[in-house]
């Protein structure tokens, strides 16, 4: 099992990977153009010989219309922002089979204390078209809250989890999927899902 770390682009960490092979030949082929406005990048590690393909922070509307009749956060999305991000890694320059483990991340920003600071940290679970499914336990990699002169007190957390190849082809073959890691739920496009299956197809060669 190798262990990739990838610095950000502000300098923070911004995901560890683990990535034990599969075969190729499991993967769903995707040949076609993909419909969203996510940005990819690749980041080669010439000393680990190593490679991370990042989707970096795609935007979530959140909460949604629904939730937002209900919420006690938000007055109106601008006091809220939502991002997801994903990635995974191999190793060498060129990809030789599938990577079992895809790097999903959450940052949230929001108006009042920390959803996750002093509690234990919840699955990640995603409703899949009608059913529900677990992918896995999530890390809190960094929270911070400050005082917003217009806003007030404002809370900002990152959280990680790592779900399997298989995971990631239950989440972009179906029709709607919406996330819940404690009382955050956010309900992915066809945008998001778009760009989810852009990462899956290069995950083979």
């Amino acid at each position: 099992m190798n262990l990739l770390r990838v610095i950000g682009l502000w300098g923070l960490p911004l995901l560890a990977l683990a990535t034990i092979a599969q075969t190729a030949d499991s993967s769903k082929q995707w040949h076609r153009i993909f419909k969203h406005n996510a940005k990819f990048i690749s980041v080669y590690d010439k000393v680990k010989d190593q490679t991370v393909v990042i989707m970096e922070w795609y935007g979530v509307s959140w909460p949604s219309a629904d939730d937002l009749k209900n919420s006690r956060l938000c007055l109106g999305r601008a006091q809220c922002q939502l991002d997801i991000q994903a990635a995974f890694g191999y190793s060498g320059r060129s990809i030789k089979s599938i990577p079992a483990s895809v790097q999903f991340e959450i940052r949230v920003k929001h108006p009042g204390m920390a959803f996750f600071k002093s509690t234990a940290m919840p699955e990640l679970k995603a409703k899949v078209d009608r059913e529900i499914i677990s992918l896995g336990p999530t890390s809190l990699e960094l929270g911070n809250t400050f005082v917003d002169l217009d806003v007030g007190q404002v809370s900002y957390e990152r959280l990680s989890a790592s779900f399997t190849f298989q995971g990631l082809q239950r989440l972009i073959e179906a029709k709607t999927v919406t996330m819940t890691l404690g009382d955050v739920r956010l309900s992915l496009e066809d945008r998001h899902l778009e760009a989810l299956r852009d990462l899956s197809s290069r995950m083979s060669k």
